[in-house]
C-alpha cells in the first residue's frame, strides 16, 4: 500500500498506511502518510487515520492525525498535542520491520481552569522498505511547535505523607489508606503535624480552586514503559492526591482503571489495563529504594466514588 515515485528520495514516501507504537502498545493505522521537503528539510504528514491493534481491534474512537506536519499539531485520542520531532526509529513486529521516527507530543493546554495535560512518546513506522533507513535516519526534520503553557498561580497546599511519618501526637487529616495530611510552615518550610483544622481546610479549600495545570509524564528512568509521573506546579507531589478531579480525568482517560502509588514524594500512575501493573510498581519501588534517604511509599491507590482507596 505504498507508492515510490523515485526510490533514492526521502521526499517521495507515499502511503496509506503506517504503525504507531505508544506505550506498551504496537498499533496499525490507516490513513494517508507522506514524507515532503520544506525549507530544505523534511515534515511528516499523517492521517487522518483509525487506529486498531494488531489484532484488528479498535483502538480508539477518535482518529490519529498530524496533518499540519511537525510544526503544527497532532490530534491523539480526541486532544490536541504539540509535535517535537526526535530521533529516527525501527518498529519490530513478527515478520515485518517499519521505519520512521519518534515523536514527542505534549497536550496543549486548552483552559484556564485547573486541567490534565499529558505528554507521550510515540514512535511512527512510516516504510516498511529497507531502502529508506538511511535516508530516514539522516533527515533533517523541521522543527515542532512549543507546548503554550499558561503561568500557574503560586499556591500553598497541604502535603501528604504516610503514617510511618507521624510522631505520636498529631492532628493530621486522614486522606487514604497510610496517607494523611498535613500543612508546611511558610516561615520555616517544615512540615507541622499539629494545627487547627480550619486552616488546613482553608489551605484545601484554595489548593482544590487553584487553576493548576497537572502534567502527565513519561518516567524516562522507570523500569516500566507503563508508567507515568504526576506533577504540578507546587512543592510537594503528594499534594495532587488533594485534588478530586485529577482522580476524576485520570479515570476518564484510562483504556482500564488508573492506578496511583506514591514512593517518598513522587506520585506514580499506571493504568491496571497492563497485565504487569503489580510487577511494574513493585520493580520501580525496588529501584528508588537505592536512594540515600531510602523510601517511604504507600499502597496502591484507585479512584473510586471520589476518594482513593486501596486496590483489592
Amino acid at each position: 500500500m505504498f507508492e515510490f515515485l523515485k526510490p533514492a528520495r526521502l521526499v517521495d514516501i507515499v502511503g496509506t498506511e503506517f504503525i504507531v507504537g505508544v506505550g506498551i502498545h504496537a498499533l496499525r493505522a490507516r490513513g494517508p502518510v507522506r514524507v515532503v521537503e520544506a525549507g530544505g528539510r523534511f515534515d511528516l504528514r499523517v492521517g487522518p487515520a483509525t487506529l486498531e491493534t494488531l489484532d484488528g481491534a479498535a483502538w480508539s474512537a477518535y482518529p490519529f492525525a498530524l496533518t499540519a506536519g511537525l510544526g503544527g499539531d497532532a490530534q491523539f485520542e480526541g486532544r490536541t498535542f504539540a509535535v517535537e520531532p526526535r530521533e529516527f526509529t525501527v518498529l519490530e513486529f513478527p515478520g515485518e520491520v517499519w521505519f520512521g521516527l519518534e515523536v514527542r507530543l505534549t497536550e496543549q493546554r486548552t483552559t484556564s481552569g485547573p486541567c490534565l495535560v499529558s505528554s507521550q512518546t510515540v514512535s511512527l513506522g512510516v516504510t516498511p522498505t529497507r531502502r529508506f533507513a538511511r535516508p530516514l535516519e539522516k533527515a533533517q526534520w523541521i522543527a515542532g511547535s512549543p507546548w503554550r503553557a499558561s503561568t500557574a498561580p503560586e499556591v500553598w497546599p497541604p502535603e501528604v505523607v504516610h503514617r510511618s511519618l507521624l510522631p505520636e501526637q498529631h492532628t493530621a487529616v486522614h486522606v487514604a489508606p497510610e496517607l494523611y495530611g498535613v500543612l508546611r510552615d511558610r516561615e520555616e518550610g517544615d512540615l507541622r503535624f499539629s494545627f487547627p483544622r480550619e486552616k488546613y481546610d482553608e489551605a484545601l479549600r484554595i489548593w482544590r480552586s487553584a487553576a493548576i495545570a497537572v502534567e502527565d509524564t513519561e518516567m524516562r528512568q522507570s523500569t516500566s514503559p507503563s508508567l507515568r509521573d504526576l506533577t504540578g506546579p507546587q512543592l510537594s507531589a503528594s499534594s495532587l492526591l488533594l485534588l478530586p478531579w485529577l482522580g476524576l480525568e485520570l479515570t476518564r482517560r484510562a483504556r482500564g482503571n488508573p492506578i496511583v502509588q506514591l514512593f517518598n514524594d513522587q506520585l506514580c500512575c499506571i493504568d491496571d489495563e497492563d497485565p504487569d501493573w503489580r510487577e511494574a510498581l513493585a520493580a520501580e519501588g525496588t529501584r528508588l529504594s537505592s536512594s540515600p534517604d531510602g523510601l517511604v511509599q504507600s499502597t496502591p491507590l484507585t479512584f473510586r466514588d471520589g476518594a482513593w482507596v486501596a486496590v483489592e
